[in-house]
């Protein structure tokens, strides 16, 4: 809790805040995104709360496990460009890589590149799939890569699944002290060095917030003047499993404790603060090439967003700091003007329509004084991206303790708006294999049925633990944030494919409606009003009505 003065939640022997001011407001809210016919009664949240704390009583207060202090909020440091909690303590397991490469694409506004975990892909379809060379001869180059940077012909030599824009490979060498490895490389040669030096150096940076443990970079090649003729990054290897091919066969009890461990993840996430919205890329001041580990010091700047996460060699010009309102209208502003196509009548309407819109929700008190700060956003923060285990000497428990081992994929890392970061693990308590597809592709839709009891738990679990460190969290997420976000993906990503006016269409038209049934209430012109005086007057308002899927927009 924030502010001065004692505001410490009273707590129930389970050592929880016995009630949170807006659970039974976040239970409706979940109610109303599983397409329920009917109102959560007060016996339902009441039995939920309860529920809660009786699980906890059983895994021993929390577990032991997860969450150090419970609901400590993390404090931000100063650190030039970036402040966050790079000193965090480390558990101090040894990182020797499970899985090392970007899993996957969630986002519906880009590719997947669904680079894989610790699996062997088959022998043949992605050769087919991306005309690359087949796996029998390239790792015979592989082989000879590793020799030329000094690391000795491995042991073996296991083909990963990997992903749109990444081949991915693991390595094995019985004799050296660091045995286990995984190459990362581009599917395809690029035409520049930095799109690799910006990888490495965000690599890097990650690796130097500790709750994070990204993998370390052991060596890389931003040329193509090496034994597999294309660049590459070698990589540690992590210990774990994705959460998503383990989390969903384990008991309640498990998967709140690892809801836990995620929760304090992502409230860390949120201390990792910058000076300027736009994309993470490196200050290019790396060698091109090294076979040993990289000076471990920060090397990142930030870029401009994409023009679109599929166009990698145009970037917007650098953004400042600014009010939200100011920055969706600048990013619109710097987007009409980027080629001659985004100048036609055609698309001078739909960013009129932007533009309007953006205003509008300035008008209605969704923005924030707040939004002028930038967070570190990990946009694919999905399941697959995740790594966890027991923790070792736990797992003979009934109900071991689990750890996060593992944080991948770090490609168009950003920093954004907290508001705009706040997209929820909803595959916490939904996974994707039980949505429609429409659903998991398109989180703007409902989930199309009932929440069970226990999808209920977990996702009241992560909610209350997040409300803990951030009394704003639930009206970020659920309320206000739900459609900040939704215009949030034309201002970041532009239009990546003809679904994306279709996809303003849609927003245009549920934005009119909510907005005429603000005006007619007159809570505009005083939503405004609010906003300028403090920017947190409406805060606490129940904006339930504006939830129209499981919380993913």
């Amino acid at each position: 809790m924030t502010g001065s003065g004692d505001q410490t939640p009273k707590t129930n022997n389970y050592g929880r805040p016995a009630t949170l001011k807006s659970l039974g407001h976040d239970i409706a809210i979940i109610h109303s995104m599983s397409m329920s016919s009917k109102p959560i009664s007060i016996m339902d949240k009441n039995e939920l709360v309860n529920r809660l704390s009786s699980i906890d009583s059983e895994i021993g207060s929390d577990s032991s496990s997860s969450t150090s202090s419970g609901s400590t909020t993390p404090t931000p440091t100063t650190n030039s460009l970036v402040r966050g909690p790079s000193s965090a303590k480390d558990n101090g397991t040894d990182v020797k890589h499970d899985v090392g490469a970007d899993v996957k694409d969630d986002d519906e506004d880009s590719e997947s590149d669904d680079d894989s975990t610790s699996y062997a892909g088959s022998t043949s379809s992605s050769t087919y799939r991306f005309r690359q060379e087949s796996f029998d001869t390239f790792k015979e180059k592989v082989s000879q890569l590793c020799k030329d940077i000094g690391y000795g012909e491995p042991t073996s030599i296991e083909r990963m699944c990997g992903g749109s824009y990444h081949r991915v490979i693991g390595l094995h060498f019985a004799s050296r002290a660091q045995q286990d490895f995984v190459l990362r490389i581009p599917r395809e040669p690029r035409d520049n060095t930095h799109e690799t030096s910006d990888e490495i150096s965000i690599m890097i940076f990650a690796s130097q917030l500790k709750f994070l443990r990204a993998p370390i970079v052991c060596a890389y090649d931003c040329t193509t003047n090496n034994a597999i003729g294309c660049q590459y990054v070698l990589q540690e290897r992590l210990p774990g499993k994705p959460l998503e091919d383990v989390y969903y066969e384990l008991s309640l009890a498990e998967k709140l404790q690892i809801t836990n461990l995620v929760a304090e993840l992502v409230a860390n996430l949120e201390t990792v603060v910058f000076d300027r919205p736009g994309r993470l890329i490196g200050n290019r001041s790396i060698p091109e090439v090294s076979s040993v580990p990289p000076a471990n010091e920060s090397t990142i700047s930030i870029t401009g967003f994409r023009d679109t996460p599929l166009e990698l060699e145009i970037d917007l010009p650098v953004l400042e700091r600014q009010h939200l309102d100011k920055l969706f209208h600048q990013i619109f502003q710097l987007r009409r003007n980027l080629d001659d196509y985004q100048k036609t009548e055609f698309m001078s309407k739909h960013y009129d329509t932007l533009e309007r819109i953006a205003r509008e929700m300035h008008l209605a008190g969704l923005t924030r004084k707040s939004d002028i700060d930038n967070v570190l956003w990990l946009w694919d923060m999905s399941a697959g991206n995740i790594l966890i285990r027991p923790v070792p000497g736990s797992e003979q428990s009934q109900i071991p303790t689990w750890e996060i081992s593992g944080v991948l994929d770090w490609d168009e890392a950003k920093s954004v708006p907290l508001v705009l970061s706040r997209k929820p693990p909803a595959w916490l308590w939904v996974s994707d294999e039980d949505r429609e597809f429409s659903c998991e592709r398109d989180r703007d839709r409902k989930l199309g049925r009932d929440m069970t009891d226990d999808e209920l738990l977990i996702k009241a679990r992560f909610d209350q633990e997040m409300m803990k460190r951030s009394p704003s969290y639930v009206q970020d997420t659920y309320g206000r944030g739900l459609w900040l976000r939704r215009m949030s993906r034309f201002a970041i990503n532009g239009w990546v494919q003809g679904e994306c006016f279709h996809r303003l269409d849609k927003l245009s038209e549920e934005w009119a409606e909510y907005y005429d049934s603000l005006e007619k209430v007159g809570v505009c012109s005083a939503k405004a009003s609010l906003y300028e005086s403090d920017g947190e007057s409406s805060e606490e308002s129940d904006d339930s009505s504006q939830c129209g899927s499981d919380g993913e927009k």
